[in-house]
């Protein structure tokens, strides 16, 4: 069974041939938001991570990163969430060929259960999120920001009252400071 589009990795999960309640899976944690942002990325050619599948001795597919994502396609296609107002079965039947058709990235994997094991733990702990400054910065990245940079950097009383600056924490406490004197709703305005 090659898995290559939403529609096949669909009728694999719903004909049971990938399964992701395995016992080294986690709860379903993404919200109805964050579920219908996966949509959303699909949609609008946004790349998703890869899925890891690990093939078990039954020959079926047991899902080792990927089960957020496989559920909020599932609860779409299955008319439990909308996207943009619409169930799956309202959907514009041009937007659902997109979204059947959209290429994914499958890594197959096969061994040992500790081949297994190890692979999850790697997938999960080698990774390091970004702060929240990190992703403003990659967001909005430009003159004010590396300003504010330079700044912080370079004021020796802004680093006495701010502190050590690891990974723009201390752009991000100004960044605060500013939201809360301009009466604005959030850092991103």
């Amino acid at each position: 069974m090659k898995i290559e589009n939403i529609q096949q990795l669909y009728e694999a999960v719903r004909d049971g041939k990938i399964v992701s309640d395995i016992d080294l899976q986690r709860e379903i944690i993404y919200n109805t938001e964050k579920q219908q942002l996966v949509i959303d990325s699909i949609v609008k050619g946004i790349p998703l991570p890869a899925f890891y599948l690990w093939r078990n001795d039954a020959d079926i597919l047991e899902v080792l990163d990927g089960k957020q994502r496989i559920e909020a396609i599932k609860r779409f296609k299955e008319n439990d969430i909308l996207y943009n107002g619409l169930l799956w079965k309202q959907t514009d039947p041009a937007i659902q060929e997109i979204i059947n058709n959209y290429h994914l990235t499958i890594i197959e994997c096969s061994g040992t259960e500790q081949l297994k094991r190890e692979i999850f733990r790697r997938i999960n702990t080698l990774g390091v999120p970004l702060s929240a400054y990190e992703v403003l910065n990659g967001l909005y990245n430009g003159e004010y920001l590396r300003g504010l940079s330079a700044y912080v950097g370079g004021d020796r009383d802004a680093i006495k009252v701010l502190g050590t600056n690891t990974r723009g924490n201390n752009q991000y406490k100004i960044l605060g400071l500013l939201k809360k004197l301009k009466g604005f709703s959030d850092i991103d305005s």
